[in-house]
């Protein structure tokens, strides 16, 4: 992505962020809110989701401000794989938004191994991602040296340069 791009998605984001956690305080009722009223008491899982999107945007917009483009597809998934595995432990341990249904042994079983789903999709797609940014066989040593006698690919000979 085109570094003048990153920068207004990244204050996007973070503004984002801001707006959901403004949003996670109404719900928990420290903060009135004039367009959506009074709650009679926190909302469990309200409070859950606007909590995870303060977190995913806040590693969005961190991705977005130090990294530089090849990696940055990595590190968006990163942070989306950490987002679903945290919702797989909360699923196992039935808190926020999975501790509200009151569902069976199975059901519960039923719903962590829906959040199973999402993690491996991520994790596929940061492992196939990270695979593409590795260097593919070419010694940076070597390749320097070469590229100093003029004799690297794609490289001017010596007598060329001078």
């Amino acid at each position: 992505m085109i570094k003048w791009l990153t920068i207004p998605a990244g204050i996007i984001c973070l503004l984002a962020a801001l707006q959901q956690s403004r949003m996670a305080l109404i719900y928990m009722g420290r903060i009135r809110s004039s367009v959506i009223g009074p709650f009679a008491g926190p909302q469990p899982a309200l409070i859950h989701a606007a909590l995870l999107a303060v977190l995913k945007y806040a590693g969005f917009s961190l991705v977005l401000f130090f990294t530089s483009w090849p990696t940055l597809i990595t590190y968006l998934l990163a942070v989306l794989l950490a987002k679903s595995v945290l919702d797989f432990v909360l699923a196992v341990c039935r808190i926020g938004r999975f501790g509200l249904a009151q569902v069976t042994q199975k059901g519960r079983v039923y719903m962590a191994a829906l959040e199973l789903v999402p993690c491996a999709v991520y994790l596929a797609a940061v492992l196939i991602s990270w695979h593409f940014l590795q260097p593919q066989g070419i010694d940076k040593g070597k390749t320097r040296m070469m590229s100093e006698q003029g004799t690297a690919p794609y490289s001017r000979p010596a007598a060329a340069r001078r």
